[in-house]
């Protein structure tokens, strides 16, 4: 998966994935802090 997005990088199409990569990420990090607790 990575490295296919690496292959056809374009600036916007590598924008694009970090930006989907980083919004997963906060996703699943407001998911533990719900996990652990206020």
């Amino acid at each position: 998966m990575i490295k296919r997005r690496v292959e056809d990088a374009t600036p916007v199409k590598t924008w694009y994935s970090l930006t989907d990569l980083g919004r997963e990420a906060a996703e699943h990090l407001q998911a533990l802090k719900d996990l652990i607790g206020p």
